[in-house]
């Protein structure tokens, strides 16, 4: 396994606007005592929610594939959901 490479994950973290000393943490490298950081800061939402934000929050996922997730999360949990929108042949 390769080790990450310290300046991408200092990269990511400086992205993510976290203390690079959580990535240390994350990986398994150190706890949060031995680096001198409190415990960790409660939750918002659960893991599963925290995902799907992430994921809704991220530039690479197109709009419309965003829109699609909700339509369909929606379905799923039985909430109305807008109508569909049919192209127009052209």
């Amino acid at each position: 396994m390769e080790r990450p490479d310290p300046d991408q994950v200092r990269a990511v973290c400086r992205v993510l606007h976290i203390d690079p000393r959580e990535a240390a943490v994350a990986l398994g490298y150190l706890t949060r005592e031995e680096i001198g950081l409190g415990p960790e800061p409660p939750r918002m939402f659960d893991a599963t929610v925290e995902e799907v934000v992430q994921i809704l929050q991220d530039p690479s996922v197109s709009e419309i594939e965003k829109r699609e997730w909700v339509q369909y999360l929606k379905f799923r949990t039985g909430r109305p959901t807008e109508p569909s929108r049919r192209r127009r042949a052209g």
